[in-house]
C-alpha cells in the first residue's frame, strides 16, 4: 500500500508533468531556432558602423560648409566694415576740405524732389533746429544747390566703358536724346529735374519759360524743347543720325 501510494504522488511518474516539462523544452528549442545567429549579429554590426560612419561624413561636410561660410561672412563683414570705414573718412575729409577752403558745408540725405527755390529754406530750418535756436540765425548762403552726381554715375560709368573708335563717347545734345539712349545701352533713364540746368541756354529762353509756365488756373507745362540756339541743328541732325552714331555714318 505505501509503495503504491509513493508512485501516485511522485511528479516524475506523472504523465501530464513530462508532457508539460516536454512541451516547454519544444517551445525553447523554437526560441533558440528563431534567435539570430552569430553572423547575424556580425552582420548588423557591420551595417550599423557603416550607416555610423556615413551619417558622421555628412555631418563632417555640413560642418565644413557651415565654417567655410561663416568664414566667407566674416571676411565679408571685415570689407564692408573697411568700406564704411575709409568711406566715413573720405566724407570727414571732404567736410573738412569744404569747410577750410570754400566754406561750404554739405547737407546729406536731402530728397532730389525739393525744388532749388525751396533749398535756402529748408537750410535755414535745419540750422534752427541743429543750433537750438528759438528765432531762425541770421546765415549768409551765398549760394546753395543739389549734388546730382550720384544719380548720373551710373550713366557716366557706361559712357566711359562704350566709347568709339578714337576714344570719342556718346554726344547727348537735348532731353528727347536721353531716351533712345538709355533704351540702346540697356539701363534705366536717369530722373534729372531742371534739365535746363545742365544745359547751355540763354536768359531770353528762361524769361519765355517763366511767361509761358506762370498762366493763371494751369499746371506748369513741362518744356522739352531744346533752347534757341539748338533747335535748328537739331531739327536738321536729330532725325538723320541716332544719338550713339557718328557724323560720319548717317542713316539714309
Amino acid at each position: 500500500m505505501a509503495d503504491s501510494h509513493e508512485e501516485s504522488t511522485n511528479p516524475q511518474c506523472n504523465p501530464e508533468h513530462n508532457s508539460e516539462v516536454s512541451g516547454n523544452i519544444v517551445g525553447i528549442m523554437q526560441l533558440m531556432t528563431q534567435m539570430p545567429s552569430k553572423t547575424d549579429l556580425q552582420n548588423w554590426g557591420t551595417e550599423l558602423k557603416h550607416a555610423i560612419k556615413t551619417e558622421t561624413a555628412v555631418l563632417k561636410q555640413e560642418i565644413t560648409t557651415v565654417h567655410d561660410t561663416l568664414e566667407e561672412l566674416e571676411e565679408r563683414v571685415a570689407q564692408a566694415e573697411m568700406a564704411t570705414e575709409s568711406n566715413n573718412l573720405r566724407r570727414h575729409t571732404e567736410d573738412l576740405e569744404n569747410r577750410s577752403r570754400w566754406c561750404n558745408i554739405c547737407i546729406r540725405v536731402v530728397s532730389e524732389t525739393v525744388l532749388n527755390k525751396e533749398l535756402r529754406d529748408l537750410a535755414t530750418k535745419l540750422f534752427t533746429e541743429v543750433l537750438n535756436c528759438k528765432d531762425p540765425p541770421k546765415i549768409e548762403i551765398e549760394r546753395i544747390h543739389l549734388y546730382n552726381n550720384a544719380v548720373l554715375k551710373p550713366l557716366t560709368n557706361v559712357l566711359r566703358e562704350q566709347t568709339h573708335k578714337g576714344g570719342k563717347t556718346y554726344a547727348l545734345r537735348y532731353p528727347s536724346d536721353i531716351t533712345l539712349f538709355c533704351q540702346q545701352l540697356d539701363i534705366r533713364p536717369p530722373e534729372l529735374h531742371d534739365w535746363r540746368n545742365y544745359v547751355l541756354g540763354t536768359p531770353e529762353d528762361e524769361v519765355a519759360d517763366s511767361t509761358q509756365g506762370t498762366s493763371a488756373n494751369q499746371k506748369p507745362r513741362v518744356d522739352s524743347t531744346p533752347p534757341k540756339q539748338w533747335r535748328k541743328r537739331y531739327t536738321a541732325h536729330s532725325l538723320a543720325r541716332q544719338p550713339n552714331t557718328p557724323l560720319s555714318k548717317r542713316q539714309s
